[in-house]
């Protein structure tokens, strides 16, 4: 499954127009691949993982052995709380479907306060179809069972980042989600 996983996020980050310069913040980037796929597929582009102090230091290993030290930064904290500012993209991968409705809120209005007017926010995460086949649906209850998260379906991710402040610009079936800070 993390195989699996992954290789649908570096699609995604491969795939996606990103712009030819700035900054991207990887919010709760993890170990760090989502930001090496999108840095090495746009070489104009400085990045910044964010993400808790404990996952931060096993992400250094990843990040330093990308060969990319002169274009990435590291930042610990909580995205619960804030999430740092000055980026031109902020990313969440495959962050919010393990949030309840609320916490995605938070987190999303964490983003909002810290992007500019104009900047974007791109989300890497399943949409779950109006109608889910049950192998989908019990992927729906362990989420909840479990992280106390949600698959939300294009409606449901239009809602709450809407509701942080957002203008949701483009939906991919393949999971991706581009909005803009209003």
């Amino acid at each position: 499954m993390t195989e699996m996983a992954l290789s649908r996020l570096l699609a995604a980050a491969r795939s996606y127009e990103f712009p030819p310069s700035g900054l991207v913040v990887d919010v709760g980037g993890g170990d760090g691949a989502m930001l090496v796929a999108i840095l090495e597929a746009n070489p104009g582009l400085q990045g910044l993982l964010f993400e808790l102090p404990e996952v931060v230091e096993a992400a250094r290993a990843r990040l330093e052995a990308s060969r990319l030290a002169e274009r990435y930064t590291l930042k610990s904290g909580s995205f619960l709380d804030s999430v740092p500012a000055g980026g031109d993209v902020h990313v969440l991968s495959n962050v919010l479907h393990d949030w309840d409705d609320d916490h995605c809120r938070r987190i999303l209005a964490s983003c909002r306060r810290a992007m500019r007017e104009g900047a974007r926010l791109f989300i890497v995460d399943a949409i779950m179809p109006e109608d889910p086949p049950f192998t989908l649906a019990a992927l729906d209850l362990q989420m909840m069972v479990v992280l106390g998260g949600k698959q939300r379906t294009e409606q449901e991710y239009r809602a709450i980042i809407e509701a942080a402040g957002f203008r949701v610009t483009q939906v991919s079936p393949a999971g991706l989600i581009e909005a803009e800070a209003i």
